[in-house]
């Protein structure tokens, strides 16, 4: 009877839940049933099955594509709960209701054959940790209209190109090895966490139009070596209420991006913990820093050889290696500097250096 039957604690996390279907060899694991909502939680899917390969389309605005299928509606669908399709390794199209709220994490988890699922119409929609992760035949998905896309959402997703308007907080590793190229990201509180975009080769435009009210994450495009363009980064220079100094770049988070020409930060912004940031930018020809008190960290720009104009406010602090490797920067403004870290500009191609209020130039600075 065990062979047959996985029984899953509806007190484990929707990730023990994942990693124990998955886990399971034996196809197909047992026949899907639907469950009514009124038999759950009030309109919700629940499904307790994978590895059925028998289940060719999901219909959640009325029924299940399947041999005695049977119409379940008694009220509109609004979530598709944790794990509900993990592992459905034929489910090729999913239809969800106007009324869909929130998809569950790793709710579709390694569906590797889904390709159709329309989310134009599901506003404030939340998508749950993993919940598309290893989707792989899976090329193109509506998400304007998102709230939030969890950690590692669309994480293998190896064949997703388009994606349309992007809105909603951006999780941890959420669209890592994806083929996005060119992406519109219209939140007005932009919300990138670490790792959002990481790796991705064929990423060459990244637009944002709206203001930061909270840090942009360590590594969030870091390796995105056809990225041409992002931003721009602005925030405003003033919280509401006082709660929040600046919002904080993470370190790497831009680094190896190898095509990238330009970028710009405006606003109440802190670079001062982003050690590494544009490391090996090597087509970074200008860096603008319209954020005020600034202090760079170490290895800030090495190696950016096309870099020749940095322009920001009250620049204080170079930290070690901040520059180093530059070699096509020839002048910098550096009057209010008052430490320079060892190497800071060290095999840059720096012609003039003028330092009336420096405190401290640290070993083989230049």
């Amino acid at each position: 009877f065990s062979d047959e039957i996985l029984y899953l604690d509806a007190a484990d996390t929707a990730e023990n839940k994942a990693a124990r279907i998955t886990a399971i060899r034996r196809e197909p694991l047992l026949k899907i049933l639907p469950v009514r909502p009124g038999e759950g939680k009030a309109g919700s899917v629940m499904l307790a099955g994978c590895r059925d390969s028998g289940i060719l389309a999901a219909d959640l605005a009325g029924h299940f594509g399947t041999e005695n299928a049977e119409d379940y509606r008694d009220g509109e669908i609004t979530v598709i709960d944790d794990c509900a399709f993990t592992n459905c390794f034929g489910l090729q199209r999913v239809t969800v209701p106007d009324g869909l709220r929130r998809i569950g994490e790793s709710a579709f988890r390694n569906c590797t054959a889904l390709s159709v699922i329309d989310l134009s119409h599901a506003e404030k929609l939340q998508v749950g940790k993993s919940a598309f992760r290893g989707c792989t035949s899976l090329a193109a998905i509506d998400l304007s209209k998102a709230d939030e896309i969890g950690d590692n959402a669309f994480d293998g997703c190896a064949s997703l190109r388009q994606i349309g308007r992007l809105s909603g907080r951006i999780g941890s590793n959420a669209f890592a090895d994806t083929q996005l190229s060119d992406v519109r990201y219209t939140e007005p509180n932009p919300v990138l966490r670490d790792r959002a975009f990481r790796g991705l080769k064929s990423l060459r435009r990244f637009e944002i139009t709206g203001r930061f009210e909270s840090d942009l994450g360590a590594e969030a495009f870091e390796g995105c070596e056809s990225l041409v363009s992002a931003g721009p980064f602005t925030a405003p220079w003033h919280f509401e209420g006082g709660w929040k100094d600046s919002c904080k770049v993470g370190c790497y988070a831009f680094s190896r991006c190898r095509s990238l020409e330009r970028i710009s930060f405006s606003g109440a912004w802190s670079v001062s913990e982003a050690a590494r940031l544009f490391m090996g930018c090597s087509s970074l020809g200008e860096i603008v820093l319209d954020i005020g008190g600034v202090i760079l960290p170490t290895s800030f720009a090495e190696d950016c050889t096309a870099l020749k104009s940095v322009k920001c406010n009250d620049l204080f602090t170079v930290g070690e290696r901040a520059f180093y490797g530059c070699s096509s920067l020839r002048h910098m403004d550096m009057v209010r500097v008052k430490e320079l870290g060892a190497r800071a500009f060290a095999a840059s191609g720096l012609e003039k250096a003028y330092l009336p209020e420096a405190t401290e130039i640290g070993a083989s600075a230049f």
